[in-house]
């Protein structure tokens, strides 16, 4: 491990996670959008990207799959006690991003500096966004398959 830093109610960690976890604490939920693709070769990376919600996200800031902060805050609030989020691979730290617009502490790790400083800046900027108008993350509706069907 490399580096920490602290951003409000978040701790993010520069380094690989195998190395991590071991000497962290608790957390209450690992919310994370594990690496994919990685080693499969770069011919058939990129086709595989179009079908990721990451892809075509107009939030990115500079990972290829970076997901929509609204989508990890959906996610959330399936997990209404849960007050510590770990995310072992942060990426690009939209789950930091979420947390901090919801209110829980964040625990973050990336092993790449490129997407840790990128993680870094967002979760930073989202401590500094007043909240005042902030909705609350869409509720979860759970539907019968029944109403799947129609």
């Amino acid at each position: 491990m490399s580096r920490i830093e602290t951003i409000g109610d978040a701790t993010l960690y520069l380094g690989d996670c195998w190395e991590i976890l071991p000497a962290l604490g608790r957390a209450d939920a690992i919310v994370t959008d594990p690496p994919y693709g990685i080693g499969f070769g770069a011919k058939h990376t990129k086709r595989h990207y179009v079908m990721a919600v990451g892809a075509v996200n107009a939030e990115r800031e500079g990972h290829p799959t970076q997901k929509p902060v609204k989508l990890i805050e959906w996610c959330l609030g399936f997990l209404p006690n849960a007050t510590t989020i770990l995310d072992p691979f942060m990426g690009s730290g939209t789950t930091g991003v979420a947390c901090a617009n919801l209110g829980r502490k964040f625990i973050g790790i990336e092993i790449e500096p490129k997407y840790f400083d990128i993680a870094c800046r967002r979760i930073e900027a989202a401590y500094k966004q007043p909240q005042l108008f902030k909705d609350e993350a869409p509720k979860p509706v759970q539907l019968s398959i029944l109403d799947a069907a129609s």
